[in-house]
């Protein structure tokens, strides 16, 4: 985020790598323009209400790489190893690029900044909302 967005007073907490997400002592800001969608909200810290990192993962997937990896060694054949070899990986492959991750913050009045967290660092999201809560607590 450039200082030149910044209202008077206002001063840089935290933010994202990419500054798309920042944290001040005012307020909570998100800007992208990905993919041909622009997006901006700002919502001021006394009307946060949540902040929220939720993830989604399968390790379903994980269990049935296992399973799969066992019938390479186990099954008699070579099309039988081959065949769970390749089903091996490819759970082992979709578990990691089918989990996901979201972190939201949630004013009060039902307007929510929502940025997915795929490539962005779990301490960097993690201490963004742990900031988030910290600011909230000095401003009440």
């Amino acid at each position: 985020m450039a200082e030149t967005a910044l209202i008077v007073g206002e001063q840089l907490v935290m933010a994202s790598d990419d500054g798309a997400l920042a944290l001040t002592n005012f307020r909570v800001k998100y800007e992208s323009n990905r993919g041909g969608i622009s997006a901006y909200k700002s919502i001021p810290l006394h009307k946060v209400s949540c902040c929220a990192v939720t993830t989604k993962k399968y390790p379903l997937l994980l269990i049935l790489a296992a399973l799969a990896s066992v019938g390479v060694f186990a099954l008699p054949n070579d099309q039988g190893r081959v065949l769970s070899a390749i089903v091996a990986l490819v759970c082992f492959g979709a578990y990691f690029f089918l989990r996901s991750g979201q972190l939201e913050v949630i004013s009060d009045s039902g307007v929510s900044i929502a940025v997915p967290t795929k490539g962005l660092k779990h301490e960097l999201v993690r201490s963004f909302a742990e900031a988030v809560a910290s600011a909230l607590s000095k401003r009440q």
